[in-house]
């Protein structure tokens, strides 16, 4: 009696566990290991996007602190407060990219990088995820000027970019570029070239980027 109670109980289980499951969301996948996020047909929402990390582009060293500083600051999770409360469905998503020119130590030791911040906007991607290495989005991409500043240990300290609108744009990009004039004068447009070749984390167009990044996090079902 005690046996036929066992098997009755773990068909239970069995039939519970097969029921269970979440139809409505990307499933973590257990597939080789890699516990990347499973697509299954529905979109993926703003907040079902991972915090981009530089492992997603085989950022190393000095690259992967300045990308990982970055997306502090710029993240699938930059508009939280408006797509929450958004009536619609939400599937975008946000990359930071910071191409730098310049570099330099400040008195407490910290590295200060100046260039141009990328702001990359996917609109509607986690509704074209048919194919990882072909996603269908709007692509929305912006930049700035901008400085970073990160510690010894590679920790982001802090973060200035110009601003959208302003009443003195000329002064908004000095005030970032710092002691660096001539870049401020590039920047201003006063001069027509620059004397280095920026620096680009990730070197990667907007495109390759969301296609690496979708190809780090998820796999198709």
């Amino acid at each position: 009696m005690k046996k036929v109670a066992m098997i009755f109980l773990a068909a239970l289980l069995l039939f519970s566990c097969s029921a269970c499951g979440n139809g409505s969301q990307p499933s973590e996948s257990s597939e080789a290991g890699t516990g990347k996020i499973l697509l299954n047909g529905t979109p993926v929402k703003w907040d079902q996007f991972p915090m981009p990390t530089a492992e997603a582009f085989g950022l190393t060293g000095e690259d992967a602190a300045i990308y990982n500083a970055i997306a502090q600051v710029y993240n699938p999770k930059t508009y939280s407060a408006t797509f929450s409360q958004s009536p619609y469905e939400v599937t975008d998503l946000s990359l930071p990219a910071f191409e730098i020119y310049e570099e330099a130590e400040d008195g407490e030791g910290n590295t200060v990088y100046y260039g141009l911040f990328y702001e990359c906007d996917y609109y509607d991607l986690g509704s074209g995820l048919e194919d990882l290495n072909d996603p269908e989005y709007t692509l929305v991409q912006s930049k700035s000027p901008a400085n970073l500043t990160i510690d010894a240990e590679g920790n982001f300290v802090s973060f200035e970019q110009t601003h959208e609108s302003s009443d003195d744009p000329e002064g908004d990009i000095r005030r970032v570029c710092g002691s660096m004039t001539e870049l401020a004068d590039f920047f201003w447009g006063k001069t027509e070239s620059y004397p280095k070749t920026p620096h680009k984390v990730p070197n990667l167009d907007a495109g390759t980027m969301a296609i690496q990044y979708l190809n780090y996090y998820f796999a198709e079902g």
